[in-house]
């Protein structure tokens, strides 16, 4: 656990652990989830209690064997979705087929956002104040009224 945000260490505690692995962050996220369910809070790093000790290091190995197929962040979006209300466990994505159809059904969409982010980057942005000319296109009828008004002289009317 870092004291400055790394490429390591991208996200931040939220119980006091300073910056955090991503597989650390999304099982903060699932220990909250199953602390919710117990109707109990947990205090700032938990993970050196005793009753929270193994089960988070079991499910950090979880985690980051889940991070290799998906991001964090989907991951998360997953455990806040009702349909995994009775989610106790990283091992679920992996073994129950709903749960992996949840996972990745937010993975498609953060990935879509993604793309989403970069093309916008990429295109660049023009002014709205300005009002774009039209072009005539120079044909025989306007070549020869050009021609016409050069070679005339003004006419009062």
């Amino acid at each position: 656990m870092a004291n400055k945000k790394t490429e390591k260490c991208p996200f931040l505690s939220d119980y006091g652990g300073g910056y955090i692995r991503p597989d650390q962050w999304v099982t903060e996220k699932l220990c909250a989830i199953i602390s919710k369910k117990e109707n109990s809070e947990l205090p700032d790093k938990f993970w050196n209690l005793p009753q929270w000790k193994q089960t988070f290091r079991r499910q950090v190995q979880l985690a980051s064997a889940l991070l290799i197929l998906y991001d964090a962040e989907p991951i998360s979006r997953a455990l806040k979705d009702k349909r995994s209300y009775n989610l106790r466990s990283f091992s679920a994505f992996n073994s129950v087929g709903f749960f992996a159809k949840i996972l990745d059904e937010y993975q498609n969409k953060y990935e879509v956002e993604k793309r989403s982010q970069l093309d916008s980057e990429e295109l660049p942005t023009r002014s709205t104040n300005v009002i774009p000319t039209h072009k005539t296109r120079n044909n025989k009828l306007s070549r020869l009224k050009n021609i016409d008004a050069q070679t005339r002289p003004v006419q009062s009317g």
